[in-house]
């Protein structure tokens, strides 16, 4: 269960923006100097919106780490195969869905990824065949401010 309660097809659109660059920990730049913000953030914004919106800006990095990996590798990607915990909050594969413009599937147990991806690689490695991983497709928010919001998020971020 979500911190936000259920999700509903409403996503406010003036919540703060939030970019994650705690001590520059999974940031293109590996600056240790970098600090993570509130962008936008009023004096009417609760708790939950603040809560709302570090979520948020987690899956608007993973993107922003996605288009990244595309732009530099010349290959666009096909499908996106969520793994880790953080992806057990059931809203964030859906935010995710809604910007990434691509087939965001999600595993039965995405908390195992680590050990099903060693796992796999022994499999192989030993030649064994290994099964293909159970996923189900996320479906993403049915409102355009979340990709409003990932815009601007993306703007805050060149800014870095």
């Amino acid at each position: 269960r979500s911190i936000f309660g259920e999700l509903k097809n409403e996503v406010a659109e003036d919540l703060p923006i939030f970019i994650p660059l705690l001590r520059g920990e999974r940031s293109p730049e590996w600056d240790p100097g970098l600090t993570a913000s509130f962008r936008d953030l009023t004096a009417h914004h609760r708790a939950a919106d603040l809560a709302r919106s570090v979520l948020e800006g987690v899956v608007f990095n993973l993107e922003w780490f996605v288009e990244i990996v595309q732009e530099t590798s010349g290959r666009p990607a096909s499908e996106i195969v969520l793994s880790g915990n953080g992806f057990l909050d059931k809203s964030a594969p859906r935010i995710l869905a809604s910007i990434a413009g691509l087939p965001v599937l999600m595993p039965a147990e995405p908390g195992a990824a680590s050990l099903r991806g060693a796992a796999a690689c022994a499999f192989r490695a030993l030649g064994w065949k290994v099964q293909p991983l159970q996923t189900q497709r996320v479906l993403p928010l049915n409102n355009p401010s979340i990709v409003q919001r990932y815009q601007r998020y993306k703007e805050l971020r060149r800014q870095i």
